[in-house]
C-alpha cells in the first residue's frame, strides 16, 4: 500500500453527497483561505475590466497573469484542504506558499490539460466532458505528491478510473450552483459594473470546484489504496 507523505482523514468509500457535504463544510470552516485565494486571483482581470476609459488596455497579459495567479490558487487550495482534512488550519500564506513551490509543474500539467480536453471537444462532445473527468485531480496529485506534470495526469486518471460519472455529476452541481448565482446577483444587482457582479459568481464556482476536486482527490485515495488517518 502506497504510503502518502502525511496522513489525512478521508471518507472509505466516495459518494456525490459526501462530497457535496463536505465541500461546502469545508468552504465555511475557513472562508478566507478558501475565498480569499480565488478572490486574489481573479482581483488584477477584474480591476483591469473596471478600467472603463481602455478596458482592453493590457488585458492580455493581466488575464495570462491571472490564469497562473489560479493555477497557484489551486495549488494553495489543495494544500489548504488537505490541512483542514487532518483537522488543522492552513494560513493564507502558507498555502499560498505550497502553491507558488508546485507552479512550473502545475502550469505544464494545465497546459497538457487544456490540449487534451480541447482535442476531447473536437471530434466530440462526450469525449471532451469524459477527459475534463477525467482531468479532475490533475493539480490535487501534483501538490500533494508533488509529481512531475505527466505522471500527475496518469495519476488523476488512475484515480478516477471507475468514478467518473460521479464526478461528473459533481461538476453539473458546481455549475448549477454557479448559475443558480449568477441568477441571483443581476437580479439584486441594478446599476453594478458587470464586471463587478460577474466576479462574485465567478469567484464561487472556483472555490467550491477547487475545494471539490481536493476532497475528490483524497477520497479516491480513501477507496483505492486505503489512505487514511
Amino acid at each position: 500500500m502506497p504510503t502518502p507523505p502525511y496522513g489525512f482523514i478521508a471518507e472509505p468509500e466516495f459518494t456525490v453527497g459526501s462530497v457535496l457535504s463536505r465541500t461546502f463544510s469545508t468552504l465555511l470552516d475557513n472562508p478566507l483561505v478558501f475565498f480569499g485565494l480565488p478572490g486574489l486571483a481573479a482581483l488584477p482581470e477584474i480591476l483591469v475590466t473596471l478600467d472603463f476609459s481602455e478596458p482592453l488596455a493590457g488585458f492580455g497579459l493581466v488575464s495570462l497573469f491571472s490564469v497562473i495567479l489560479n493555477l497557484i490558487m489551486q495549488g494553495a487550495v489543495a494544500y489548504a484542504v488537505c490541512q483542514a482534512l487532518r483537522g488543522q488550519t492552513a494560513p493564507l500564506g502558507e498555502s499560498l506558499s505550497k502553491g507558488l513551490t508546485r507552479i512550473i509543474p502545475l502550469t505544464i500539467s494545465a497546459v497538457l490539460s487544456w490540449i487534451v480536453i480541447l482535442l476531447g471537444f473536437i471530434f466530440l462532445i462526450v469525449p471532451g466532458f469524459t477527459m475534463i473527468c477525467l482531468l479532475s485531480v490533475t493539480i490535487p496529485a501534483c501538490v500533494v505528491e508533488r509529481l512531475g506534470p505527466v505522471d500527475s495526469i496518469n495519476r488523476s486518471a488512475e484515480l478516477t478510473k471507475g468514478y467518473r460519472f460521479g464526478i461528473f455529476a459533481l461538476f453539473l452541481i458546481a455549475v448549477l450552483v454557479w448559475v443558480l448565482t449568477l441568477i441571483g446577483v443581476f437580479a439584486v444587482s441594478s446599476g453594478w459594473p458587470p464586471p463587478l457582479a460577474l466576479a462574485l459568481p465567478g469567484l464561487l464556482f472556483k472555490a467550491i470546484s477547487a475545494v471539490m476536486a481536493a476532497i475528490i482527490y483524497y477520497d479516491l485515495r480513501a477507496v483505492k489504496e486505503g489512505v487514511s488517518l
